[in-house]
C-alpha cells in the first residue's frame, strides 16, 4: 500500500515540485494537495493584473484539474492545525487527514495590516480579483507600504486609472521607512523619479494603522475608501496552534534540507518558513521556485531512500518590477536598467513559467 503525502498549500515550490514530478519518484506514495481555495494566484503577474494587462484566467491555476493531470488529488481547506505525534491535519471544514509525511507551502500573511471596512491585502491570495477591482474603482484609493510590492503594485493602480480617467484623485503611497529601504541609493532616487512622473503621490509619515475609517500617520489623518496593505510578512497562526518549531517571526523552522528540525516526516518551503543555515533569506517568490528541487529529491528520498541534497541560496537574483505603461524596472544586486525592455522580459518570464503549469 502507498504511503499518503500530503501538500499543505498552493504555493510556488509545491507547485513547480508537482509540475516537475516523474513517475518513477511518485510510485511509492499517493499525495493530496489541500488548499483554502480551488485556485492558486501567481503573484509574479498581480501587477499586470492590476493594470489590466492580463485576465484573471491568464494569472491562476485551477487546483483540482492541476492536481488530477498529474496524478495526485486535490481537498479544499486550511489546514488549522497539525497533530504531529498522530500523524495527522485538522482543517476547517471539519476534514481530519493522516500522512506518513507533509510538507508546508502556506505562504504568510501581511504585518500590520487593517481588518476594517475597505481594507485589503494580497498574503494571503484568496480574493485577488476582487480586491483589484476595488482598488481601480474606489474614490481615494491607498496603498500602505513601499517596498518593492507597494511600489510596483501604486504604479500598476495609478497606470489604469490615468487610461481610464480615474485621475481626479491620485493613488497615495504610504511609507513608513523611505521607498525601497532595502535597495541602493541609485535604484531608489530611480524609483521616486518613476512615481514623481507617474503622479503617485508619496506620504512619508511614519507607519500608518487604521481606526474609524481614517489612516493614521504619525502627522496627520487621512482619508481613503480602499486601501491594499503590503507592510511585510506575518507568520501563519498554524505553526503555533500546532506547537512547531519557529523562527523569532513566527515562521517554521527547516533545515537546508528543507525539513523542520527533530520532526523527519515534516518538511517546508517559501514565505512560510525560516532556515536555520540562512535566517535572513528574503521570503519571495524567486527562492521558493529553486527549493522546489532540493524539495522534491529529498521527499524522494524519505519514501524511496537515498541522498539528501541541501539548499543553497544564491547571493544575487534578478528582480523586475512594473512600473506601467507596459514598462519596467529590472534589478540586480546595484545594479538596474527601465523601460519597456525590462518589461517585456518580465512578461515573457512570467508566461512562461503560468504555461509550465497548465500544460
Amino acid at each position: 500500500m502507498p504511503k499518503r503525502l500530503l501538500l499543505i498549500g498552493a504555493g510556488h515550490a509545491h507547485l513547480t515540485m508537482i509540475r516537475d514530478w516523474n513517475e518513477a519518484e511518485k510510485e511509492e506514495m499517493e499525495w493530496v494537495l489541500i488548499s483554502p481555495g480551488p485556485y492558486h494566484y501567481y503573484s509574479g503577474m498581480f501587477s499586470g493584473l492590476m493594470e489590466g494587462l492580463y485576465k484573471k484566467e491568464e494569472v491562476r491555476v485551477e487546483l483540482g484539474a492541476f492536481c488530477r493531470r498529474h496524478g495526485g488529488s486535490f481537498l479544499e481547506g486550511a489546514a488549522v492545525k497539525i497533530d504531529y505525534n498522530h500523524k495527522q491535519v485538522q482543517t476547517d471544514r471539519g476534514d481530519t487527514l493522516f500522512f506518513d509525511a507533509a510538507s508546508i507551502n502556506i505562504g504568510a500573511g501581511t504585518a500590520g495590516a487593517s481588518r476594517g471596512k475597505g481594507s485589503h491585502v494580497l498574503k494571503p491570495a484568496l480574493g485577488v480579483p476582487e480586491t483589484v477591482e476595488r482598488m481601480r474603482h474606489a474614490d481615494r484609493p491607498a496603498v500602505i507600504g513601499s517596498g518593492c510590492g507597494g511600489v510596483e503594485m501604486a504604479l500598476s493602480l495609478q497606470s489604469w486609472r490615468q487610461k481610464h480617467r480615474r485621475e481626479a484623485y491620485p493613488v497615495r503611497l504610504f511609507s513608513s521607512g523611505g521607498i525601497m529601504p532595502d535597495e541602493t541609493k541609485q535604484i531608489q532616487h530611480a524609483v521616486r523619479k518613476l512615481l514623481q512622473k507617474q503622479r503617485v503621490q508619496v506620504i512619508e509619515e511614519g507607519r500608518a494603522g487604521e481606526k474609524e475609517g481614517l489612516l493614521h500617520t504619525g502627522n496627520g489623518l487621512h482619508s481613503f475608501d480602499e486601501a491594499l496593505w503590503l507592510t511585510g510578512s506575518a507568520a501563519h497562526p498554524l505553526f503555533q496552534a500546532s506547537s512547531l518549531p519557529t523562527a523569532e517571526d513566527g515562521s517554521l523552522r527547516v533545515n537546508a534540507g528543507m525539513q523542520v528540525p527533530g520532526m523527519p516526516e515534516l518538511f517546508g518551503a517559501g514565505d512560510s518558513v525560516t532556515m536555520d543555515a540562512y535566517p535572513a533569506l528574503p521570503k519571495n517568490g524567486v527562492y521558493a521556485i529553486r527549493q522546489a528541487p532540493v524539495l522534491k529529491e529529498n521527499i524522494t528520498a524519505f519514501f524511496q531512500g537515498g541522498t539528501s541534497p541541501l539548499f543553497t541560496p544564491q547571493k544575487n537574483y534578478t528582480a523586475i518590477l512594473s512600473t506601467g505603461g507596459k514598462k519596467g524596472l529590472l534589478i540586480r544586486g546595484r545594479l538596474h536598467f527601465k523601460g519597456s525592455t525590462a518589461w517585456r522580459l518580465k512578461n515573457r518570464i512570467d508566461k512562461k513559467f503560468m504555461a509550465s503549469l497548465h500544460s
